[in-house]
């Protein structure tokens, strides 16, 4: 028996099937949670994950994230959803413990064997991280999605939010973009083999370099690039007083040739265009490249990181020392009288 592939059942590609941002706002007015006794951190602060005081310093951090597949390959594809979810534990500058897996799939047109390979993708990733998957849950479903469910802990005091910037520090990014132009020319079969792999190693680098980033001074907020695009991630990070000022020459791009010639051909997400519509009026003019770019859903992107200006050498230095590579993207300003929040240079 012949089975589909993985993308040509998905409706969406990985993060780029979030639900609008516009939508979510609605879907989430009104719930506000009662018990708030150990709640340092919920939904309504809009940030990568809850953390809950456990005992004395010590916080938890819960999480859970899944998507439809953004490759073909479930083996990969496994490795992919659960790299994203774990991402968000060190999004918050936490350590990730344990995970259950999040499992939809429809047994008669992919059969089992592929869902098997879906959660040995998911397992290697969580031993290569330290992370214990210690069950979960499934349904059959007529689309396939997969995705974790995350614990992780921190330092109460060490908690690393979206917000937290100040003026004049420098904006770092860890991974390129345009995961989401390239998983959408996947979908199309427009993406040759040597770029899908390209593609899948960046969707199974763990943002390893999160975790414990708390513990220095100079590190003043974070947080990870995913469904909403630079453009949406980073207006969470900004206030009333501050703003960010990026360079659109300075943004790594995976495949920047590529990237180019994805966007000359429209070949975008669908949620592209609505995060530029839920974005646009917080931002300055964009051309149609680099609203691609700024607005280009990622899946398990990069850290977003504000950084004291006077500490960029010791910054850098500790990432060094991790063999990770950090792009200095742009600064943090202060937004004077007519000015949009998040500037384009």
């Amino acid at each position: 028996m012949v089975r589909p592939s993985l993308t040509s059942l998905s409706t969406g590609s990985g993060c780029g099937c979030k639900i609008a941002p516009l939508e979510l706002e609605q879907i989430l007015d009104r719930i506000s949670p009662k018990v708030k006794t150990q709640v340092l951190l919920d939904h309504q602060h809009a940030d990568d994950a809850a953390i809950i005081r456990w005992e004395g310093e010590q916080a938890v951090i819960m999480t859970n994230d899944f998507f439809t597949p953004i490759v073909d390959d479930p083996l990969a594809f496994g490795k992919i959803a659960a790299t994203n979810a774990i991402n968000d534990v060190y999004a918050m500058g936490g350590k990730p413990i344990a995970a259950l897996s999040i499992l939809g799939w429809p047994i008669e047109v992919l059969g089992t064997e592929s869902a098997n390979a879906v959660l040995q993708g998911a397992n290697a990733v969580c031993n290569a991280l330290g992370v214990a998957l210690v069950g979960g849950h499934s349904i059959e479903s007529k689309e396939p999605f997969f995705g974790l469910s995350v614990t992780g802990s921190v330092s109460a005091d060490h908690v690393l939010r979206n917000k937290g910037m100040q003026e004049g520090d420098c904006l770092y990014l860890t991974k390129p973009i345009g995961s989401g132009m390239m998983s959408s020319a996947l979908k199309r079969g427009k993406l040759d083999n040597p770029n899908i792999e390209l593609l899948i190693d960046w969707l199974t680098t763990p943002n390893r370099l999160g975790e414990g980033l708390g513990q220095y001074s100079f590190v003043h907020a974070m947080t990870d690039v995913t469904g909403f695009g630079l453009l949406g991630h980073s207006l969470e990070m900004c206030s009333d007083e501050l703003g960010v000022s990026i360079s659109f020459e300075q943004l790594p791009l995976i495949n920047a040739d590529l990237i180019k010639s994805l966007s000359g051909g429209f070949i975008v997400p669908n949620n592209t265009m609505r995060n530029l519509k839920a974005f646009h009026e917080r931002s300055t003019k964009l051309s149609a490249l680099q609203l691609h770019v700024v607005c280009d859903p990622q899946t398990s992107g990069g850290l977003l990181i504000a950084v004291d200006a006077d500490e960029k050498l010791a910054f850098e230095a500790l990432a060094k020392e991790q063999v990770i590579s950090v792009h200095q993207i742009g600064t943090v300003k202060r937004i004077k009288e007519g000015e949009k929040p998040f500037e384009l240079i």
